[in-house]
């Protein structure tokens, strides 16, 4: 077809008008001008070329210069089929004849040189489109030119439909084939425009983690340069990605040489944001859900992907102690576990720190190995059973639970059994325990008849120097002193001395003996004590002990508080037994001595 010159003549005007144009180059000369056509123009035709419909168009072209004429003839031939898509290797490949017979004046002298391809009218060295993936290859009479998906030098881009992630890949394939027909040289480039179909991605994460660095670390991935990553929620609170920084928490885009990008996500274990759980067994785990939010740009269609990760840290074991009693207090020792900072120590439920212990008066000892707590008897914590003259059971609880979570993982309790001395308890179950010693008194006292206010309230047990008391607070005269701020519960131990027979006149300076016992508790509503008939107390209370004709001592405190003011008998009102939950209070009080002894005389 090389050659063909159409009978009608065209001048240049009416070729303008009707689309084509030329540029001619003659020597070493270039005049202005081109040919070209739109498809399916008049001229143009449909050949069907090894099965590959190709659109060529014919042209004679005259040329004057000077006093000489050239007649020129020129074709054009572009293969009219688009690029496929092979959806089991994921190539996209464009097929074209060989050889474009139309462009070839003379077949049997048809050499070809060289076939080069690219992309975008840019052809690339072979070394460039094989390291690329591009493949080109001749099959009988096709050429096949195929690139991967996602392959540099395309466009990768996301659609998002109901949630579900697509993406799609366009190039500009760019093909060139140098060759020769005789004594002439053709140089024939082409360009197709290849898109694959919608392919459905699901988007993966990677857990990273290392245990060791008690961080968490999540891999997103991997995605085109039109989706940017905006939000994510962690645990269900919602960051954006600088809030996300402000917080501690680390994001970063990680790019691929193949233009897509991914993401990595930190969050460290012990973040207030993730909830950890003692499974036992010395195993500890983390959790972290995320919901990451993603736009398509320019659009920002939104596209959500969840991810949930669980670590489990191992050799996790909450610490042992060890409590050993002693004469006058219980000792316990702790050797600190591997991970020991998951863990804390309370009396109750305050944590155990050297302000508790300076506080109570405890005694510490702590290393980097191993810790000591010595508990003195009658310091709050302390309960106490089986109250007798002569002994009594003393019992401390030491709690190890999560720091994080205080949640109580482990207890350890030692009961002691202490010799009596002196004591009084204020138990949380409305009890008042007294153990008092009447050896200075003076003149004696006989403590077997001793008494409360009530004077039928008699002690539980006595011997020669000392006597029991239990009584409810609701019992035995017991007083309800109201302070602003404080509850009293007050009684009197009472020894009434026998009077001399009639006749036997006797001058005296001896009183009966009286000894004030109270139990402060600090309260933070008097009106929902007797509403409801609770009390709840913050603080544990502490005790007040008074001899008649001394000054007040106060006991089961380690610091020396100041008493608050409380009207004497503000409410003598008999008071239900009352259950605070509260440590047991222990007063111990000492030994007074009456600095004016009675002086008898005769009458």
């Amino acid at each position: 077809m090389a050659g063909h010159v159409p009978k009608r003549w065209t001048g240049s005007d009416h070729v303008h008008q009707r689309g084509p144009s030329a540029r001619v180059w003659v020597g070493r000369h270039c005049e202005p001008g081109g040919f070209r056509s739109a498809y399916w123009q008049l001229h143009t035709q449909d050949v069907s070329m090894d099965g590959i419909m190709v659109m060529v168009i014919h042209a004679t072209m005259f040329y004057r210069h000077k006093w000489m004429v050239t007649l020129m003839d020129l074709s054009a031939a572009c293969a009219l089929n688009h690029g496929d898509f092979d959806a089991n290797t994921q190539r996209l490949f464009w097929e074209i004849p060989a050889v474009f017979t139309p462009l070839v004046y003379d077949r049997s002298e048809f050499v070809s040189k060289q076939v080069s391809m690219g992309m975008e009218v840019q052809l690339l060295d072979e070394n460039t489109w094989r390291a690329r993936g591009y493949s080109l290859d001749t099959r009988g009479p096709v050429m096949n030119l195929s690139v991967p998906f996602g392959a540099e030098g395309g466009y990768r881009g996301s659609f998002v439909h109901n949630n579900t992630y697509n993406e799609f890949y366009t190039i500009d394939l760019y093909y060139e084939h140098l060759f020769m027909d005789g004594a002439l040289e053709t140089r024939h480039r082409m360009v197709m425009f290849c898109l694959s179909p919608l392919l459905s991605q699901h988007p993966f994460t990677i857990d990273q983690t290392v245990l060791e660095e008690f961080v968490f670390t999540m891999y997103l991935g991997n995605f085109p340069s039109d989706v940017e990553l905006v939000t994510v929620k962690l645990n269900g609170e919602t960051f954006s990605v600088a809030k996300a920084f402000q917080s501690g928490y680390t994001i970063t885009e990680v790019p691929h040489p193949n233009g897509t990008h991914a993401y990595a996500l930190k969050v460290p274990f012990e973040d207030p944001i993730i909830p950890r759980m003692y499974l036992g067994e010395g195993l500890l785990q983390y959790s972290l859900d995320i919901n990451y939010t993603l736009n398509i740009m320019p659009y920002e269609d939104p596209y959500y992907h969840l991810a949930s990760v669980v670590a489990l840290l191992e050799d996790a074991f909450p610490p042992d102690l060890e409590g050993v009693c002693t004469e006058n207090s219980v000792i316990f020792k702790m050797d600190h576990p591997k991970r020991g900072h998951l863990w804390e120590l309370t009396i109750g439920n305050y944590p155990l720190t050297s302000e508790l212990v300076a506080g109570r008066g405890y005694i510490m000892q702590n290393n980097s190995q191993s810790l000591t707590l010595e508990v003195p008897v009658f310091t709050i914590g302390f309960t106490y059973k089986k109250i007798t003259l002569k002994q009594f059971f003393g019992t401390f609880e030491v709690h190890v639970r999560d720091a994080k979570t205080l949640d109580i993982q482990k207890s350890t309790t030692k009961h002691c059994l202490f010799n009596t001395d002196e004591l009084m308890v204020c138990s949380t179950d409305g009890v008042m325990t007294v153990v008092a010693s009447f050896t200075a008194a003076i003149p004696p006292v006989e403590p077997s008849r001793t008494t409360l206010l009530d004077k039928n309230c008699k002690p539980r047990d006595a011997d020669a120097t000392r006597a029991l008391f239990a009584f409810g607070v609701n019992t035995c005269g017991t007083r309800v002193l109201i302070g602003d701020h404080y509850l009293v519960y007050e009684n009197e131990i009472m020894f009434h001395r026998e009077l001399a027979p009639e006749g036997v006149p006797i001058i005296t300076r001896d009183s009966g003996f009286r000894l004030t016992v109270q139990c402060f508790y600090q309260i933070n509503s008097t009106n929902r004590l007797f509403v409801d008939k609770t009390f709840k107390s913050e603080m544990p209370g502490f005790g007040s002990i008074k001899v008649e004709g001394s000054s007040s001592k106060t006991y089961g405190t380690a610091y020396e508080p100041t008493l608050p003011e409380v009207s004497p008998a503000t409410m003598e009102l008999p008071m239900p037994i009352v259950t605070m939950e509260l440590p047991t209070l222990v007063m111990k009080f000492p030994r007074v001595e009456t600095t004016q002894p009675a002086i008898q005389l005769p009458v």
